[in-house]
């Protein structure tokens, strides 16, 4: 388990052992996230999708954030997700009758899994349903938005998105 103040913003799959067959009525394989996520990384590069908050609203021809990334992670499989017309991930976990992930649907993994945390730190008198993001003081609308949508597929309410340096000043 991470610290309690950060987590690597990390998910990853976990393959079915030799011979067994994906179970329709689930929906995913087993995900880990943070630093269970990195372990895992060595063994599962194409199921291990870290750092995907710099691919979000980007699309997948001309980026050269993603050329980058593409040579950082090359056993990823990418795609282009019709809906969004930007980068999803291929995921071998799901074969091949499963859709790629959209960037956005893996993040709101990634919130989801940060929230449950939350709520374990804050208790059971507490309820997380709503959420102040930060960004850099560089992101794009396009960027902004895919964060939104991320949170809302994690049934997060974003109060709002603010810079970084704002957040600062704030603190």
């Amino acid at each position: 388990k991470d610290s309690k103040r950060k987590e690597a913003s990390i998910v990853s799959f976990t393959r079915l052992k030799k011979g067994q067959v994906p179970d329709p009525q689930v929906a995913y394989p087993e995900r880990s996230y943070g630093s269970a996520a990195q372990a895992l990384a060595a063994r599962y590069p194409d199921d291990t999708y870290p750092n995907l908050k710099q691919l979000l609203g980007l699309p997948l021809e001309g980026s050269t954030v993603f050329q980058n990334y593409r040579a950082r992670y090359p056993a990823l499989q990418a795609s282009k997700d019709e809906l969004r017309d930007t980068i999803a991930f291929k995921s071998p976990s799901l074969g091949e009758s499963h859709r790629p992930f959209a960037i956005e649907e893996l993040l709101a993994m990634v919130i989801k899994n940060t929230v449950e945390n939350a709520q374990i730190m804050a208790g059971k008198a507490h309820k997380i349903r709503s959420a102040v993001f930060t960004v850099p003081a560089f992101y794009t609308i396009e960027e902004k938005a895919a964060l939104e949508l991320a949170a809302d597929l994690a049934r997060i309410k974003v109060l709002g998105v603010v810079s970084d340096g704002l957040a600062v000043g704030i603190n």
